[in-house]
């Protein structure tokens, strides 16, 4: 079945690592070189042309960069460039009304005022109802077995915590807590962004 690959954050000597899954040019060129051997890389157009006409073969793959970040730009284009590669860019919308998106703005907090994501969960959890989890035991099973088939590489406190912000908590809950937890590191939204 064809599919996308899609990226998120890089790091460089110069450019910092921001949290889990972070990779660095080489790594990534490393990725480059093996899905080009497995695979044919389709560009942007030729990925929408062949949706339309429904021709996507098992084996064609397009390249997706999410959320625009600049590491994207500072470290993965010069490899895409090196290969004359295309890929499909996505970015975050809220920017164009002036908005900042708490989204990597919390995982950047992760990162710099945290020696670990298990660090950060400890603090994360004492600010949440300790009966969270027992409330919705059963949809949290399924939640866990889903995300160790698919995603192998999150740890069982990873897992944990992607439940509690997209499955228990509403999105003002969240905000709420990771906003009281930047108050207490003595930073805040602005500041990160």
């Amino acid at each position: 079945m064809p599919f996308g690959v899609m990226f998120h954050h890089f790091h460089s000597r110069k450019i910092k690592k921001f949290g889990q899954g972070s990779i660095d040019k080489n790594q990534f060129e490393n990725i480059i070189k093996f899905l080009k051997k497995n695979f044919t890389i389709l560009t942007p157009e030729e990925w929408i042309l062949k949706v339309e006409k429904k021709k996507l073969k098992k084996k064609d793959i397009c390249l997706t960069f999410d959320d625009a970040l600049l590491s994207q730009y500072d470290v993965a284009l010069k490899i895409l460039n090196k290969y004359n590669l295309k890929a499909f860019w996505f970015i975050y919308s809220s920017v164009f009304n002036g908005e900042i998106d708490n989204f990597e703005i919390h995982r950047k907090f992760r990162s710099i005022y945290y020696k670990n994501f298990y660090e950060f969960f400890f603090n994360f959890s004492n600010h949440t109802d300790k009966n969270f989890i027992s409330k919705k035991i059963k949809k949290y099973q399924i939640f866990f077995k889903f995300m160790k088939k698919f995603y192998p590489i999150y740890s069982n406190k990873d897992i944990e915590f992607r439940f509690l912000r997209d499955h228990v908590l509403t999105q003002i809950q969240y905000n709420n807590i990771l906003n009281k937890m930047m108050t207490e590191k003595k930073t805040n939204k602005k500041k990160l962004s």
